[in-house]
């Protein structure tokens, strides 16, 4: 049986649940993030109404990148309220909120449990 990792905080509720929404997430570095990626990310907001997208990345320390992704996710309807944009941090339980995982190296999102 597959286990989470021991630095992951404890299981709860499925996040979705608790926040009233899906949040997806990716945290893979934002040199990897680019117009298509993005785009087909507000197509997957766009479909699943008031669901929430999550990036995070060393990159977003800089204000300048953050505001682009913003920008553009704006062009194509999606509000910066559904989108949470931040910077590394120490600590783990910043993967708690997130309901599914978006990766281009996985054949799929992974639905977190």
């Amino acid at each position: 049986m597959l286990r989470p990792p021991f630095y992951l905080p404890e299981l709860n509720s499925l996040p979705a649940k608790t926040n009233g929404f899906i949040t997806f997430g990716c945290f893979n570095n934002a040199s990897k993030i680019n117009d298509e990626i993005l785009e087909k990310w507000a197509v997957i907001l766009t479909l699943i109404p008031d669901s929430h997208l999550f990036l995070k990345s060393f990159n977003f320390k800089y204000p300048s990148l953050k505001e682009n992704v913003y920008s553009k996710m704006e062009a194509w309807g999606i509000a910066r309220e559904r989108l949470r944009i931040e910077g590394s941090s120490p600590t783990k339980s910043y993967y708690a909120p997130i309901t599914m995982w978006i990766s281009r190296w996985t054949p799929g999102p992974i639905l977190v449990v």
